[in-house]
């Protein structure tokens, strides 16, 4: 038999084992439609109102006019949860002079009385030509109509409109489960992919994803640009104080700053419910620029808490997860929360933390508003104030670990050593508490509750369902301020190794053998190796051992296949546990652990599942000298295995002999016994080592004794330094 047909032979020694086999985002239909209003028709007759080549205008004696526009029919059927509204003025001459009022009926036919449109200053800054505003109606909805007042100002000079159209939007409902997972007090996978530097943690932040943005998690309509962060503005987004369904409502305003305003995205880096819940805005992750400063973005993160504060304050729940917010960044970019800096953009010393209301009359700024409100903009120099005293506290500690990441195999247990320290004033105690942690993975502290200086042993179970990737797992240390450590769990699938010859599953495997590795979507192909050497990656697929002192080799590689791949055992690995790793390519795809012994025998059988029928041949030593070469297995057609062969030992004056098949022998000590035993009988060893022609296959030699003639089927088991091979079946006539 050819080097090359027995290689594949061996290939083949092995059978599979049968392995045991995130958020939901917020999938919700966004829809709109936009009606455009014909000015010149409605004003038709109005004797105080002119029209001229650049639009609609007070007529030359008149002060001030009235323009009211028909009944509006909402174009959308069926608007859920709620429907938005986006009125979009474009003036030309004095925006001051307009002012803009609404009515809306319902289904039961009751006009609602005129009210005062607060036009978003945020969206339509002064001197963009655009007045516009995002309004929230019933869904029960039917009809609309604007007035709009003009005015003359201080100057006499008339605005002039240019145009006019609605926008309807319905945002879609944010199904229950989807509200209760985007939940400020749950641990949840909806973070963005940025990782912090900053030592104050980064709060929980709702995905676009999770939010059901329609553009997704990243931004398709624009290329994003970047902006090292030096001030933080605070707006709000003058909108409705109460919802039912929160992410709606930010569905709106992506809906309004794209197709309303005309920008690539929504406008505000991150907006805040007044549940405490922050979202992600504007696509592109952290440091992103948006459009919410007064035309002057860079340099800046912006927050807005949803909801309108002229009359009255934020909620203490959307208050603190501001304060977190902004404490994180000013950390992360080592900003003092309560100083002032020089602002590139503006040219002017701003706040560190700012309202929108703070670029008012700045030279490079390109509107007014009373952005965040009335309410909200005094209590800005506590929320300074606390936040500084988060940053840089008297009394500060940190958390540290020796190591930071960890891979882990589905149905594991990851454990990292967490200790803290006293940075400056005394030690104190405190909590640890996680953020982050996938949903369905167990932790445990030994203890959460400890004094700086002292540290303690976090576990996280990972159960076999858990889907493969890499957990962002944060470590909230809360004492006098808080402090994060970051630490990742690379979740992948688990491997299986065992001896290629015995399948035994609890089993060490020995330096040099043959070994069999069992998981799924191992490999995309199946492949097996064609020349020796062995090759250490076959179909873009390797396999990595560690062993107890660390050290790491790659694997020669027999065959691979989805579910199986067989390797030769370095024989450099340092004896003790070592962990299996199989990358395809350079992704990790399982992971596992085997005890590396010096001997581990394990007999080959014919079916490959270290049970039944050995392989192996008889050799029948003739009174000549002639031998015979008779094979132990053949084949049953009918059950389709392999069934012992019937020996015959028919003649005394013959000798007989058996060459078995086995991995995990070669480095026996020899000053230690073997025996072999068949049906009971012991029968004399004569060789159990390397077969030295092929990689990693050991042979074992035994002289049968005449006294097994007529034994029928007898189990066949080998002891090796105390050590028993699976017993395989042989049949004697």
């Amino acid at each position: 038999m050819s080097r090359k047909i027995l290689l594949a032979a061996l290939l083949l020694l092995a059978v599979s084992f049968h392995p045991r086999t995130k958020l939901q985002s917020a999938q919700s239909s966004v829809r709109h439609r936009e009606i455009a209003i014909n000015l010149a028709e409605i004003v038709s007759g109005n004797v105080s109102v002119a029209q001229t080549n650049r639009g609609i205008s007070l007529a030359e004696a008149e002060e001030a006019a009235t323009i009211v526009t028909h009944e509006i029919e909402v174009p959308l059927e069926n608007a859920e949860p709620f429907l938005a509204l986006a009125p979009l003025v474009s003036v030309a001459g004095a925006e001051e002079g307009i002012a803009i009022r609404y009515r809306f009926v319902e289904s039961s036919g009751n006009w609602e009385g005129w009210a005062e449109i607060e036009l978003d200053r945020d969206a339509a800054p002064r001197g963009s030509g655009k007045l516009s505003a995002l309004l929230f109606l019933p869904k029960e909805t039917t009809k609309v109509q604007f007035q709009l007042r003009l005015l003359r100002n201080e100057q006499q000079l008339a605005p002039i409109l240019a145009g006019m159209k609605v926008t309807f939007i319905s945002p879609g409902i944010t199904t229950k489960l989807s509200q209760n997972q985007i939940n400020p007090n749950n641990y949840s996978t909806s973070i963005s992919s940025e990782n912090s530097t900053a030592k104050y943690p980064k709060p929980i932040i709702t995905s676009r994803t999770d939010w059901g943005c329609p553009d997704g998690q990243g931004n398709p309509r624009s290329t994003p640009s970047y902006t090292t962060v030096t001030h933080l503005i605070v707006h709000h987004t003058a909108g409705a104080n109460t919802s039912s369904d929160w992410p709606a409502v930010i569905r709106s305003i992506w809906n309004f700053h794209i197709f309303t305003n005309g920008w690539s995205d929504l406008g505000y880096n991150y907006l805040i419910d007044p549940n405490g819940v922050i979202y992600e805005g504007r696509g592109g992750g952290d440091n992103v620029v948006g459009a919410h400063f007064s035309c002057q973005n860079s340099g800046t993160m912006g927050v807005s808490l949803l909801g309108t504060f002229t009359t009255v304050q934020p909620t203490t729940a959307a208050l603190a997860s501001l304060k977190e917010i902004l404490s994180w960044k000013a950390d992360q970019r080592n900003i003092d929360p309560a100083a002032s800096s020089y602002h590139a953009g503006m040219r002017e010393s701003l706040a560190n933390i700012s309202g929108h209301r703070d670029g008012n009359g700045l030279a490079q700024s390109c509107g007014a508003t009373e952005c965040p409100g009335e309410m909200f903009y005094p209590l800005l120099p506590s929320i300074r104030t606390e936040a500084k005293g988060f940053v840089n506290p008297a009394n500060d500690f940190l958390l540290t670990t020796s190591t930071d990441k960890q891979l882990i195999a589905k149905g594991s247990t990851a454990t990292f050593s967490i200790s803290s320290s006293t940075v400056t004033g005394t030690p104190q105690p405190i909590t640890l508490t996680l953020l982050n942690l996938p949903s369905g993975l167990s932790p445990n502290f030994n203890a959460s509750s400890i004094i700086t200086g002292t540290s303690t042993q976090l576990t996280i179970t990972v159960p076999e369902l858990t889907p493969s990737g890499t957990y962002p797992v944060t470590v909230i240390g809360t004492g006098t301020t808080k402090r994060a450590l970051d630490l990742f769990v690379t979740v992948t699938g688990s491997i299986a190794s065992v001896s290629a010859a015995s399948y035994l599953k609890t089993a060490p495997v020995a330096s040099e053998s043959i070994v069999s590795a069992f998981g799924v979507n191992l490999a995309e192909e199946t492949k097996a190796a064609e020349n020796l050497p062995l090759p250490l990656s076959l179909a873009n697929v390797s396999v990595k051992i560690k062993d107890s002192g660390g050290t790491e080799l790659a694997a020669p590689l027999f065959f691979v296949s989805p579910t199986q791949i067989n390797y030769q055992l370095p024989p450099a690995l340092a004896r003790g546990n070592a962990t299996v790793t199989v990358l395809n390519k350079t992704e990790v795809v399982a992971f596992g652990s085997i005890n590396v012994t010096a001997t581990a025998p394990g007999m080959f059988s014919a079916n490959s599942n270290g049970q039944g029928a050995a392989v192996g041949v008889l050799q029948r030593r003739k009174t000549d000298g002639s031998d015979v070469f008779e094979p132990l297995a053949q084949l049953d057609e009918t059950q389709k295995l392999f069934i012992p062969r019937a020996i015959d030992l028919d003649s005394p004056n013959e000798q007989y002999f058996l060459t078995l098949f086995g991995t995990g022998i070669r480095f026996r000590n020899p000053a230690l016994p073997i025996t072999a035993q068949i049906g009971g009988t012991e029968v004399e060893v004569l060789y159990a080592g390397d077969q030295k022609e092929f990689v990693g296959l050991d042979q074992v030699n035994l002289r049968l004794t005449p006294a097994l003639a007529g034994r029928g089927q007898v189990a066949i088991i080998l002891s090796i330094e105390g050590r028993a091979t699976n017993p395989l079946t042989i049949n004697f006539k």
